[in-house]
C-alpha cells in the first residue's frame, strides 16, 4: 500500500526534535535580544507543531473517508477474500490515535512554554530581562 505524505509530516521522530529546534531557538533569540518573550512566542510555534501532528488521520483521509465501501469490510463484497484495506485502515487509526496523544502532549508543553516561559527563563538565567 502507499504511503500518504502525511505518515512522514506528521511523524512525532520528526516533529519532537523539530520542536525541540523551535524552543532552542526562542531561548536564543530570547538571549542574544535580551527580551524572554521571544521563549514564549515560540510557545505559541510549538503549539502549532502539536496540532499539526494530530492531525495525521484528517490529512490522510480527508473528505473520502466514507465514501468508499470497499474499505467497511473485513472481506471484499461478493467475495471470501479478506480485504486488506480495511485492516490497513484499522492499524492506521492506532498509529493516527497515537500521534493524537503525542500532539496533545506538544500542545500543553506549548502552553506551558506560551504562557510561562519568560518567567521560566528569567529564573534559570537571572540575567535575561527585558
Amino acid at each position: 500500500m502507499k504511503r500518504h505524505w502525511s505518515f512522514l509530516f506528521c511523524d512525532w521522530k520528526i516533529l519532537y526534535p523539530f520542536a525541540l529546534l523551535v524552543l532552542a531557538a526562542g531561548v536564543t533569540l530570547a538571549l542574544v535580544r535580551k527580551d524572554p518573550l521571544w521563549v514564549n512566542r515560540m510557545g505559541n510555534v510549538i503549539i502549532g507543531i502539536g496540532v499539526w501532528m494530530s492531525m495525521r488521520y484528517t490529512l490522510r483521509e480527508g473528505k473520502n473517508r466514507y465514501r468508499d465501501s470497499a474499505r467497511s469490510s473485513p472481506t471484499v463484497p461478493g467475495t471470501n477474500a479478506l480485504n486488506s484495506d480495511f485492516f490497513n485502515d484499522a492499524a492506521f487509526s492506532i498509529g493516527d490515535a497515537h500521534l493524537q496523544l503525542y500532539g496533545l502532549g506538544l500542545v500543553v508543553v506549548g502552553s506551558v512554554v506560551g504562557s510561562f516561559g519568560d518567567l521560566i527563563l528569567k529564573l534559570v538565567i537571572p540575567g535575561c530581562s527585558g
